[in-house]
């Protein structure tokens, strides 16, 4: 009986720290993540951000 109560309360602490971490990540936060991660996504951006800052010299 104390294994299974052991066991149980084991059980919970996971399922209770895992429930907090779900919970912290939203879904904006975790398209933000996604977003700084993407290798392709981050060069587009760079280069948006240089043509952005060159212009012209007449």
């Amino acid at each position: 009986m104390t294994h299974f109560v052991r066991r149980m309360g084991v059980v919970l602490l996971l399922s209770a720290s895992a429930s907090a971490a779900l919970a912290t990540s939203d879904l904006v936060g975790v398209y933000k993540q996604a977003l700084s991660s993407d290798p392709t996504f981050r060069e587009a951006h760079s280069q948006w951000l240089v043509d952005r800052e060159s212009f012209p010299l007449a």
